[in-house]
């Protein structure tokens, strides 16, 4: 059972993972795995999936062609612990060049008032 948005998270990223490489199974009777095939086909990340459901009681799915989209690309790429460590390291490097750039801009002024 999903009980956090981190591990709802993690489940979604295996999923799309896992249908990019042809390895998910629409039939599944798992209902974790049911509400995240809904919410991929809800947000858009797979395409010409039906849910037959149509949002009430168990989830079931009509797969014809089914296709990862380019949202859902994006969202395997912003999901990955790579990504968000460069992100980190993007975003830490910007607040140290900021300082660095303070530091020698209050040297240069110092220089040249005395």
């Amino acid at each position: 059972m999903i009980k956090t948005i981190t591990q709802f998270e993690k489940a979604t990223r295996k999923t799309l993972i896992d249908f990019r490489e042809g390895n998910l199974d629409f039939r599944t009777k798992d209902s974790d795995s049911l509400q995240i095939i809904r919410h991929c086909v809800e947000k858009h990340y797979i395409e010409n999936v039906k849910d037959l459901s149509e949002g009430f009681g168990e989830p079931s799915f009509m797969a014809i062609n089914p296709r990862l989209t380019e949202k859902g690309m994006r969202f395997i790429r912003n999901t990955s612990p790579a990504y968000r460590l460069w992100l980190f390291f993007k975003g830490f490097s910007g607040f140290v060049t900021g300082v660095v750039s303070t530091v020698l801009a209050e040297l240069l002024v110092y220089y040249l008032t005395h």
